[in-house]
C-alpha cells in the first residue's frame, strides 16, 4: 500500500473559466523538503504528488488578481484532495484571503474505507485501555469483533495489516503480529471493499497504519497511565478486596530536525505492564511489555525521498495461563515479538510519474513453555478435581518470518477521454514457519527429533491423584515451512468527468 496522497485541483475566474499560469504553492509541517510550487496549466488545473498526508495550506497567486490562501486541506492517504479556487480579480495586488478549514473531498475514492486521524484516536482512546491501533478497527461501519475484526463478513484469516507500507501479517495466522506506540501513528486507513488490484492478497479487510516522521520542529509527547482495583469502588455484590488487577503505561515519543528540511528523525518507546489474578487463582497472569521505534526521513534531493524505519514489541507473559485450576507449578510462561526493518524509495520523476520502491523484513517469535523453566519433570492433569499440577504439560517455540519487496510506477495522465491514474507494479513476498512442539517431560528437556515425552491423567479412586492412564509422545523434532508469492498487477483509475471515476 502507499504512503502518501495528491493533491488536485483548478483555479478559475470569477466566471469560472480556468486561469493558466498561476503560481501555486503547498506547505504543511509534515512536508520535507520545503515548500512545493507549480504553474497551472491551459485550463486552470494544477497537481501535487506524493505528499505525506496531513493538513497543508495552499497558495494561488497571479498578477492581477486577489491572491488566495487555503488553510486546513487535508490530502488523504492513498488519494487525492480536490480544491476549486476562485479568484477574483482586484486592484490590491497585495491583499490575500484567507480561508481556514477549507472542506474538501477525494473524486478519484472508488473504494470503501475509515481513516482515523491522529486527532480522532487520541480522542477516542480514553482511559487506559485501547490504546492500540487494532482497537479502533471494530468502530468502522460494516466491521465487527475485537482486534481481528470481521469485515462484511470475511474471516478474521482474510485481513492483511500494514505499517508505513509494509505487510506485517502473520505468515500462520494471518492476524495481526504488531503492536506499536500509540503515539507514534500519525493515521490508520481501513479499506473494507472496492479497493484495487495491487491489494488483490486481502479478501477481508486492508489495514494500513502511518507512523509519524518528525519534523523541521522539535516535539514530543509524554503519556503516563496508570489503574488498580483501587481505582474501583466495592458494592453490595461486589468486593475489590477479592479482584487483584494492576495496569501500568508509560509512553514517551520525540522529533524533530538532524538537518531542516532534509533529514527528519522520530522515535518512541512504550512499557506496559498488565497484571490480572483471576477468581481463586493461585498465581498472577503478569504481562511487561515494550514497544520502540526509529524512523528516518531524508530528502535526498529535491525529487528523491529515502525512508527507514525500524521497530520492535517484545512481551514476556508470566502465568500467561493463571486460574483457580491451575497451581502454581502448573502455570506457563509465552515470550514473543515482532520486529521490523523497513527501506522505502519515493522519486518523483516528473509532475505527473511517481515511482516507489519498498523493502521490508519482518522477524516474529512465538515461544511457550513451563513458567518454572523445569521442562524434564512430567504434567499431570486430574480428571476429578480438574486440577493441572506439578508441571505445564507442553514446550512450543516458532519463527515466524517473511521477507517483502515491491517496486511500483504511477503515471497520471489527463486529456485522455478524462484522465487516468495509471499504476503497475510487482511484489515479492517469502514466508517462513519454523516450528517445535513437544511434550514437557521430555528427557533431556529439549524438542530434538525422536525424544519421548510424557502427560500423566489422573483419578481419585484409590487417593488422592492416582494415576490413571499416561500418554507416551514422541517429538518430529523441528519443522520448517516455506512460501514464495510473486504478484504483478495492472490497473487504472479513469476519472472520465470531474464528478465521476
Amino acid at each position: 500500500p502507499t504512503t502518501t496522497g495528491r493533491l488536485i485541483g483548478t483555479v478559475t475566474d470569477n466566471e469560472g473559466l480556468g486561469l493558466p499560469g498561476v503560481a501555486v504553492r503547498v506547505t504543511s509541517d509534515v512536508l520535507i523538503g520545503g515548500p512545493r510550487a507549480t504553474v497551472t496549466d491551459a485550463q486552470g488545473d494544477f497537481q501535487f504528488i506524493s505528499l505525506y498526508p496531513g493538513e497543508y495550506a495552499v497558495q494561488a497567486s497571479l498578477s492581477g488578481f486577489v491572491t488566495q490562501e487555503r488553510q486546513e486541506v487535508r490530502v488523504p492517504l492513498g488519494g487525492a484532495a480536490s480544491l476549486i479556487i476562485v479568484m477574483p480579480s482586484g486592484t490590491f495586488e497585495s491583499e490575500i484571503e484567507v480561508v481556514s478549514e477549507t472542506p474538501v473531498i477525494d473524486p478519484t475514492q472508488v473504494n470503501t474505507e475509515q481513516v482515523f486521524t491522529e486527532t480522532y484516536m487520541q480522542n477516542a482512546s480514553i482511559g487506559s485501555g485501547n490504546r492500540a491501533y487494532q482497537a479502533i478497527l471494530g468502530q468502522t461501519a460494516g466491521v465487527t469483533g475485537g482486534w481481528n475484526p470481521n469485515v462484511f463478513g470475511s474471516t478474521l484469516g482474510e485481513n492483511a495489516f500494514y505499517i508505513d507500507g509494509q505487510d506485517t501479517t502473520d505468515p500462520v495466522t494471518a492476524t495481526w503480529s504488531v503492536m506499536y506506540n500509540f503515539d507514534s501513528i500519525a493515521e490508520v486507513e481501513l479499506q473494507t471493499s472496492g479497493f484495487e488490484a495491487e491489494y488483490g492478497r486481502a479478501t477481508g479487510g486492508l489495514v494500513n497504519v502511518i507512523t509519524k516522521s518528525g519534523g523541521n520542529q522539535f516535539s514530543g509527547t509524554l503519556d503516563i497511565r496508570y489503574r488498580d482495583q483501587n481505582f474501583q469502588k466495592s458494592g453490595e455484590h461486589y468486593d475489590t478486596e477479592n479482584l487483584s488487577t494492576k495496569y501500568e503505561d508509560y509512553a514517551a515519543t520525540l522529533g524533530g530536525p538532524i538537518v531542516r528540511d532534509k533529514l527528519w528523525f522520530f522515535g518512541g518507546y512504550e512499557f506496559i505492564n498488565s497484571e490480572n489474578t483471576p477468581n481463586l487463582s493461585p498465581t498472577t497472569r503478569d504481562w511487561e511489555g515494550t514497544n520502540y521505534n526509529l524512523k528516518l526521513t531524508w530528502q535526498a534531493g529535491s525529487s528523491w525521498r529515502v525512508v527507514g524505519k525500524y521497530s520492535d514489541s517484545p512481551a514476556d507473559i508470566f502465568n500467561n495461563n493463571a486460574s483457580q485450576w491451575r497451581e502454581e507449578e502448573a502455570t506457563s510462561f509465552q515470550q514473543q515479538g515482532t520486529a521490523l526493518t523497513t527501506l522505502e524509495l519515493n522519486g518523483v520523476l516528473s509532475d505527473n510519474l511517481m515511482w516507489n520502491t519498498m523493502v521490508g523484513i519482518t522477524r516474529s517469535i512465538l515461544d511457550s513453555r513451563p513458567n518454572s523453566g523445569d521442562l524434564v519433570t512430567a504434567g499431570h492433569y486430574n480428571y476429578d478435581t480438574g486440577m493441572y499440577t506439578r508441571n505445564y504439560m507442553n514446550q512450543q517455540y516458532s519463527d515466524r518470518n517473511r521477507d517483502d519487496a515491491s517496486t511500483d510506477l504511477t503515471w497520471f495522465v489527463d486529456d485522455l477521454a478524462g484522465s487516468h491514474e495509471f499504476k503497475g507494479g510487482i511484489q515479492y513476498s517469502g514466508s517462513e514457519f519454523i516450528s517445535a512442539n513437544c511434550t514437557t517431560g521430555t528427557l533431556g528437556g529439549a524438542c530434538s527429533p525422536g525424544s519421548v515425552g510424557y502427560d500423566y491423567y489422573d483419578r481419585n479412586w484409590f487417593g488422592p491423584d492416582t494415576p490413571y492412564f499416561m500418554w507416551e509422545n514422541t517429538t518430529g523434532g523441528p519443522q520448517s515451512y516455506e512460501g514464495t508469492l510473486y504478484t504483478a498487477y495492472l490497473q487504472d483509475a479513469w476519472r472520465v468527468m470531474p464528478n465521476l471515476t
